[in-house]
């Protein structure tokens, strides 16, 4: 079988991380790099980089006390931020602009490396410092290896089911997650995937700016990433619909 894309993915993040400013607080052993399903076509989201801290106090309870981040533990260590790559979606995508995503995941990643997230926000100055070091990279070297070629089935590791927030009240609630919770699974590379249908209507979270494209309107529904329920801080915003005939 070959390798799994995620253990490629993992090693194309832990040498971005030894980049400048990253190799001054960035420990690549307590990020877990995984991949999740999404629809084909290249807009859309490409990657997410996950928190296990809440900013508000550093830890993995809310300053509320009402949510809690679980606990994700790998190779006898703590996982601290999980980047997730949405396939095959990134498979699709130029040399240049993989190295880019990873490196947009990565300065999500705050200074203290404590699980929070940076202050740093989306925006032009963003987005010239993502490739700024991305070309630094490019230039030593550093690239994501070939992940996958048209038509091949390939193999990825992902968490099921995925890590969020929950109420601390609620008995039911998965607290832990380990190296059991990783699941393997395969996905064969499509070329039409490539050129998929324009989804509808775009929303975004107004919290971590993750974006999810939808064929249908929504009504009441919050970011996955920030809450593990319906949340009315995280509500997602409408950012596009296309016209129809």
């Amino acid at each position: 079988m070959r390798e799994p894309v995620t253990n490629l993915l993992t090693s194309a993040v832990r040498e971005f991380a030894s980049l400048p400013p990253f190799d001054r607080y960035i420990d690549p052993e307590q990020i877990l790099v995984v991949a999740s399903r999404g629809r084909g076509g290249l807009r859309g989201k490409r990657a997410a980089c996950h928190f296990t801290r809440f900013p508000d106090g550093g830890g993995r309870t809310s300053r509320d006390g009402v949510w809690e981040f679980p606990e994700i533990r790998c190779g006898g260590r703590e996982m601290l931020y999980v980047i997730s790559f949405v396939l095959p979606r990134f498979l699709f995508l130029p040399e240049s602009e993989q190295a880019e995503d990873v490196v947009h995941e990565l300065l999500h990643i705050d200074s203290s490396f404590t699980g929070v997230p940076s202050p740093l926000r989306h925006g032009a100055r963003y987005d010239r410092t993502v490739r700024a070091i991305a070309a630094l990279g490019l230039a030593r070297g550093l690239r994501v290896p070939p992940l996958a070629q048209d038509g091949e089935t390939i193999f990825y590791h992902r968490l099921r089911p995925f890590p969020h927030p929950f109420r601390r009240s609620d008995r039911r609630a998965r607290r832990s997650y380990g190296e059991s919770d990783l699941e393997l699974a395969a996905l064969r590379v499509d070329p039409r995937d490539r050129h998929a249908k324009l989804p509808a209507y775009l929303y975004e979270c107004p919290q971590c700016g993750e974006q999810y494209a939808r064929q249908r309107p929504l009504r009441m529904a919050s970011c996955g990433s920030c809450a593990g329920a319906y949340d009315g801080r995280f509500k997602l915003k409408l950012v596009r619909a296309q016209s129809r005939p």
